[in-house]
């Protein structure tokens, strides 16, 4: 299999997949990443990266050109292995993918780096199998019409509830704050007839709370608690669409991008 691309856009498609950022962990609440490893495989002449865990799914898309021998068999391969000389290419790379390895020459073949595909971890198989939970959400468009009709889409069987959208900047100022209480533990409210929507992080002796001012629309009422550097996931000035319902899981998607992020259960 054999596609084009271009340098930076897989570079920064890639860093986004990391999700780098501070996570609450057993050992607390550092700085970490989603994962040491991606999954990739190619759909509508297009190239999708897939991460995720348990409690979190990833689905990026980035435009392709001159594909040959396309075919959706995935692969994977660790972040370490590539980054550092992606880091170093610039303009048109060509990819070229075996069952054991990625072959990366950039335009005038000066430049080749040959880099071991993996086995996909059991984590990363599961994200895989259950992409069409992600890509049901993949028409940014079609979304936005569900909301301006207020008639919200399904989830897993269910009918989500609530919808807002807003900027990444907004998103990113309310939960970098929110870091600084030092629990890594988000607590979102949104009220359609009450025109509210916050953030907070709570301890006991001191509290932040952030009211995202610049929202388009919200539909319904929701609230429910999240972990994680979510707005570490898409680009800084991103319009988002936040779907979800009362203690369920967050669906934020951009127009090339969507995260499902698992709400935190109160004790855990």
């Amino acid at each position: 299999m054999k596609f084009e691309i271009q340098a930076q856009e897989l570079k920064n498609s890639l860093e986004k997949m990391e999700m780098k950022g501070k996570y609450v962990t057993v050992g607390g609440f550092s700085s970490s990443t989603l994962g040491e490893s991606v999954l990739a495989f190619i759909s509508d002449n297009e190239l999708h990266f897939m991460n995720g865990d348990a409690t979190t799914m990833a689905l990026l898309s980035v435009e392709i050109n001159n594909l040959e021998d396309g075919r959706d068999t995935p692969f994977c391969f660790q972040f370490k292995e590539l980054m550092p000389f992606l880091k170093a290419f610039s303009g048109n790379l060509f990819l070229d993918i075996s069952e054991a390895q990625i072959e990366i020459a950039t335009e005038d073949d000066t430049n080749i780096v040959k880099i071991p595909l993996i086995q996909t971890p059991d984590n990363l198989q599961t994200v895989y199998n259950m992409r069409a939970m992600l890509t049901q959400f993949t028409n940014y468009n079609r979304i936005v019409e569900f909301i301006d009709g207020d008639e919200l889409p399904m989830f897993n069987k269910t009918k989500l509830e609530c919808a807002s959208i807003f900027n990444n900047e907004e998103l990113t100022k309310a939960l970098k704050t929110c870091e600084l209480i030092g629990t890594g533990i988000f607590e979102m409210t949104l009220n359609h007839e009450g025109e509210i929507f916050d953030i907070r992080s709570t301890l006991p002796n001191k509290e932040y709370i952030h009211t995202i001012q610049d929202e388009e629309v919200i539909v319904g009422e929701a609230s429910v608690s999240f972990t994680s550097p979510v707005y570490s996931f898409f680009e800084k000035n991103s319009d988002l669409i936040l779907l979800t319902k009362d203690d369920s899981p967050i669906i934020l998607i951009a127009e090339d991008r969507v995260l499902l992020r698992a709400p935190r259960v109160r004790g855990d």
